[in-house]
Formats: structure tokens, C-alpha cells, sequence
């Protein structure tokens, strides 16, 4: 089997911003990205599964009023 097929635990963190299964599992949601879950809990995700993602356009609007903390 091709370990570099699948994505390291720091290229995991790399890709979401953190080191919680939890937080991964809601940012690749939030990103359209498969994955699937091992027993322990940690999560795994290949490249292939990461190329087929469509990029989404960024939105200006991020839902924060930030003159209302000025």
C-alpha cells in the first residue's frame, strides 16, 4: 500500500488548523472534504479524496459586525 496515499497526522493539522478529530471531522465537513474514521477516533483522508473537492468561492460576509465592538 502507498503511504503517501494517505494524508500524514501533520499534514491533517496543516490542512485544518487542528489537532482534535473533533475540529478536523467540522473543518472538512465545512470544506466538502471525504474522510473516513478509524477506531481510536482519528481521522484519515487521501489526496484523491482532496482533489475531487470543488473550490468554494470565499464570502465576504462572515456573519461578524465588528462595529459593534468599537
Amino acid at each position: 500500500m502507498d503511504t503517501n496515499f494517505i494524508l500524514t497526522e501533520a499534514e491533517l493539522v496543516e490542512l485544518t488548523g487542528y489537532v482534535l478529530p473533533s475540529k478536523q471531522r467540522m473543518v472538512l465537513d465545512g470544506m466538502g472534504i471525504r474522510y473516513s474514521i478509524r477506531r481510536d477516533g482519528h481521522i484519515r483522508t487521501t489526496w484523491p479524496w482532496l482533489s475531487m473537492v470543488q473550490a468554494k468561492p470565499i464570502q465576504e460576509d462572515i456573519g461578524f459586525n465588528l462595529e459593534a465592538l468599537g
